[in-house]
């Protein structure tokens, strides 16, 4: 009995080592055309912009502050994990996270005192938040410290999306000071799942020869789409689902003398999408259950992946045969967090400048503020090196360090950025959510009011 837990257990700290999206490294570069998507009334320095197809990428992940590094160790010829280490590793709640973005299709040009872009993106991510209880049940069940009471874990929330944005954006020039833009985005679901207020009950006391665990669990469970992967339905990937949404960019710049400016952007704003067909949907309340536990040590490091397979099986028979969820397939609308950025710039000279921004981040669970200071240097004609540092982040320290970089040889444009890259290699058991954003452009003509 050593050596068994909860298999929920190990699908939430195995499947999720992956937090929000800052990527604030990007905003007011107007060198790179894709920071129109962070501001819709920042115009580009080039008068013709072209992505090329499927290189202009974002990927992201992160994790709360908890505890990861040796937690499990080796021991002889076997593996030990402190599980009381695992405990105080833990905050009250924990979140860990995954993002990956993909522009299929971009373009820009000017007309006049206008700007008009648009984009094709691909958005993958999904996310998991869980209690510290998660953790204690885990050691009641490991180390067999059955106290003959019922153990809470309240509200475990995991979800995940897949959505395709048409962008069509729009940037006036009103006159030497002021710029405003607005975009509209066409949302498209491919796939969507998500469960809230999962809440479950567990009597640590094993009850009977089976070493079953027994309680009882509350959940609410939707999905859209996922069988489309497995049939390989390319049209409902495509387009003909028919679970559509939409959204708002909006955003204004103004140069108050040649030195100073500011700005603002309201990003998603309305966005949602009403998922509609494809559904299945399950709810239940206080449904009795028999868990059977599993060797997380062997599972972990289990070479025969048919007897990790067996241990997965035996685990969800074992749920199955007491939990009868009906199906339904009732429309549910899948909300996009609101992003609010502000800006101030100060232009040390024409090719070297200095930006703080704000970024805030609002949704259901919570509002993130974060404040970042930017520094942008035309080193050479074909060279632009951008270094950014957190002055405010309420979960990094000080290492949260950003660099990058735009090379422009003629036409062909190539940058590469990333944020928080030094918190994974000297504080991994802190908050860390480091991103990487690189693509490659097509540009053309100088804009003289950039």
């Amino acid at each position: 009995m050593k050596n068994l837990v909860l298999p929920l257990i190990v699908f939430l700290f195995l499947s999720f080592n992956m937090n929000a999206q800052q990527e604030t490294m990007l905003y007011g570069t107007s060198r790179i055309p894709q920071s129109f998507k962070l501001n819709p009334a920042m115009m580009p320095s080039t008068k013709l912009n072209i992505g090329i197809p499927a290189t202009n990428m974002l990927f992201e992940v992160g994790k709360s502050k908890f505890k990861t590094k040796g937690i499990v160790t080796r021991s002889g010829d076997g593996y030990d994990v402190d599980v009381d280490a695992l405990v105080n590793g833990f905050e009250d709640r924990n979140q860990v996270f995954m993002n990956f973005s993909s522009e299929l299709l971009h373009g820009g040009f000017k007309v006049g005192n206008n700007y008009f872009q648009f984009n094709i993106s691909e958005r993958i991510g999904i996310k998991a938040d869980f209690p510290k209880e998660l953790a204690i049940l885990f050691r009641e069940v490991y180390e067999e410290r059955y106290i003959n009471q019922n153990l809470a874990v309240n509200n475990i929330r995991f979800s995940g999306y897949h959505t395709r944005e048409f962008g069509f954006g729009y940037s006036r020039k009103i006159n030497d000071k002021l710029n405003v833009g607005a975009r509209f985005k066409l949302l498209y679901g491919v796939s969507n799942f998500y469960a809230e207020s999962t809440d479950l009950y567990v009597d640590t006391q094993l009850r009977d020869e089976q070493d079953e665990v027994g309680g009882n669990i509350t959940y609410q469970f939707r999905s859209s789409g996922y069988e489309n992967y497995n049939e390989g339905n390319i049209e409902n990937i495509l387009y003909a689902n028919g679970n559509w949404g939409a959204g708002f960019d909006l955003g204004a710049e103004y140069k108050f003398n040649d030195r100073i400016s500011a700005s603002a952007s309201i990003l998603d704003l309305g966005s949602s999408i009403r998922f509609k067909n494809d559904n299945h949907n399950y709810e239940q309340t206080n449904i009795n259950v028999s868990l059977q536990p599993m060797d997380l040590v062997a599972f972990y490091f289990q070479n025969d992946s048919l007897s990790v397979e067996d241990q997965v099986q035996k685990f969800a028979d074992s749920l199955q045969s007491e939990v009868d969820p009906v199906e339904n397939g009732d429309a549910y609308t899948y909300s996009i967090p609101t992003r609010l950025f502000l800006s101030g710039t100060f232009d040390i000279t024409k090719k070297h400048s200095v930006t703080l921004i704000n970024q805030n981040i609002f949704s259901d669970q919570q509002n993130v503020s974060y404040v970042k200071a930017v520094y942008r240097g035309q080193i050479k004609n074909f060279f632009t090196g951008i270094v950014g540092y957190d002055l405010y982040n309420p979960y990094t320290k000080w290492s949260n360090l950003g660099l990058g970089f735009s090379i422009n040889g003629g036409p062909f444009q190539f940058y590469l950025m990333t944020e928080d890259f030094v918190s994974v290699l000297i504080r991994p058991d802190d908050q860390i959510q480091p991103n990487l954003r690189l693509g490659m452009n097509l540009t053309f003509g100088k804009n003289e009011d950039e």
